[in-house]
């Protein structure tokens, strides 16, 4: 047999088996979304993240059997080798995430009411804390209070022990000027 006809072969069994592979890491991705739930956002970004991926394989494959040459039996063989994955296989695969998916969805409502237990608790201790806040400002502004109506009781009562002592001293004054004038 001729040695291009072998190099062909070769890499026609290598584009299939790469192509298989890549059906399969899809499948698991595919499955993968079944479990887990994703926004279309976020599918659409693995899809574009996952054919990148994938044509840098099929690239890598091309370079290094064919010197980068594209050939179109390379590129069937990666097509006829998704398909051939998925005819066989992909059914299995879904089957399998099939069964898995109930007790999954068992453990993820399990997770969610954890979850939001979790967080109404988190929002409890976070209003406890906001309340207790307010208390002790509140407490604060009456101690405040409390001290500036006392602060201004003492000097109230600081004012007029000096009015008194400023009577006092004024009739001590006037007592001793009558006596004065009564002596004369």
């Amino acid at each position: 047999m001729n040695y291009t006809i072998v190099l062909e072969v070769n890499l026609f069994f290598q584009s299939f088996l790469i192509g298989a592979a890549l059906m399969c890491v899809y499948d698991i991705i595919r499955a993968f979304r079944r479990i887990i739930v994703h926004s279309s956002i976020v599918s659409g970004i693995e899809d574009v993240i996952y054919w990148i991926c994938a044509s840098i394989v099929v690239f890598l494959l091309l370079y290094k059997y064919n010197n980068g040459v594209v050939r179109g039996f390379a590129i069937a063989g990666v097509v006829i080798g998704m398909l051939l994955f998925e005819a066989l296989f992909g059914r299995w695969i879904i089957k399998i995430v099939d069964l898995l998916e109930k007790p999954l969805q068992k453990l993820r409502k399990q997770y969610k009411i954890k979850k939001v237990k979790a967080k109404k608790k988190e929002e409890e201790r976070e209003l406890k804390k906001e309340k207790l806040k307010e208390e002790r400002l509140q407490k604060d502004k009456v101690l405040r209070e409390i001290k500036e109506k006392k602060r201004l009781d003492d000097k109230l009562k600081q004012k007029e022990k000096k009015q008194k002592e400023e009577k006092q001293k004024e009739k001590e004054q006037k007592d001793k000027s009558k006596a004065k004038r009564k002596s004369r």
